[in-house]
Formats: structure tokens, sequence, C-alpha cells
């Protein structure tokens, strides 16, 4: 799961400045803190700090702030991996390759031992 800090689109959402929220923080956090939680260059933030911005967002705007105006849950994109083909080693290969190839097709057998070892 991915999760993205949505600051600046809330205060663009509540036609609010940066600067506006950083008054209403009181000091609590600094102009240099919610810059980079605007921007998107934090990679993670404590719940203190999440709750002094949604604190003073709320104040801000005189509506209710939740986690997920702040937060957006992005599951990750699976990684789809492809078999080798051991039929196609010579489309890889150059001709000066023979080692490379005896190689590979030891390597190949080996695998293939295994998985017969493992699903007789």
């Amino acid at each position: 799961m991915i999760v993205h800090i949505r600051l600046r689109e809330e205060l663009q959402r509540r036609s609010l400045s940066a600067h506006r929220l950083v008054q209403e923080a009181q000091g609590r956090i600094t102009p240099e803190a919610f810059d980079a939680l605007a921007s998107g260059k934090t990679e993670r933030v404590d719940l203190e700090t999440l709750g002094i911005v949604a604190s003073a967002l709320e104040r801000a705007s005189g509506q209710p702030v939740t986690a997920t105006d702040l937060l957006e849950f992005q599951p990750e994109a699976a990684l789809e991996i492809q078999p080798f083909h051991w039929d196609q080693i010579k489309q890889y290969t150059d001709s000066e390759a023979d080692d490379f190839i005896l190689m590979l097709k030891t390597l190949r057998d080996r695998d293939r031992q295994i998985e017969a070892a493992r699903f007789p």
C-alpha cells in the first residue's frame, strides 16, 4: 500500500494558501515543514504533525477534516514476472558465447531436476 499526502489538493479545494495554514498552526510547525508536506517531498510524517496540520486546516477553512482528506491510499502495482523460455537461448546471445549457452543449459537442467523433485 502506498500513501500519498494530499495537503496541496486540500489547500486548493478549500481555497487556502500555505501561508494561511502556517499562521493557523501557531508556530507548532515550521513553514518549511508545511512546504515539504504540500509539495510531496515528505516521505513520512508522524501522527502529531498530521494532527496539527488537520487542526490548522479545519480552523482555517471552517470545515471538518478527516484522515482521508489528507491521505490517499493506493495499492502497489504488482510485478509481473515472465518465465524465461529456455528454448530461446540463442536469441539472447551471440555466436561467440558458447560457454555462456552451456552454463545456461546446465542451469536449465538443474531447474528441471529441482522441479521434478518438488512436483513428482
